[in-house]
């Protein structure tokens, strides 16, 4: 198994830290990973410490990551999994224009769904 500084060396992820402006001390990370093979879709990865959610600060980290594997990258589709418990993480995808892939499964994980945003079909 690779450890993440392999990852990101190889450019299988890339993997940043949120933190608070003008702060030094981490408090989530948002990654892109799981590219396919022509490395034209990804998966969008996130965690916040509890005691930060419903700030905004995922918004804005997201927004930032969406527009770099765009812009920059040249992602054609970004996916994102979350638990369909998760109504704050939901919430934040439907705002930055995701869609729910009704009919596709994160297999092993019954309880987790799918989304997906394609190259201009969002803001």
């Amino acid at each position: 198994m690779l450890t993440i500084k392999e990852k990101t060396k190889n450019n299988q992820t890339v993997y940043l830290g949120i933190s608070l402006k003008d702060q030094i001390n981490l408090i989530g990370t948002i990654c892109l990973w799981n590219f396919s093979e022509d490395r034209k879709t990804t998966e969008v990865g996130y965690e916040l410490l509890p005691e930060y959610h419903r700030q905004g600060i995922m918004c804005k980290a997201l927004k930032a990551v969406l527009n770099f594997g765009f812009n920059e990258l040249n992602l054609d589709e970004i996916v994102a999994i979350t638990n369909t418990f998760n109504e704050n993480l939901k919430r934040v995808l439907l705002k930055h224009d995701f869609i729910l892939l009704d009919r596709e499964k994160d297999e092993g994980f019954p309880d987790n769904i799918i989304f997906s945003l394609k190259r201009f079909s969002g803001k």
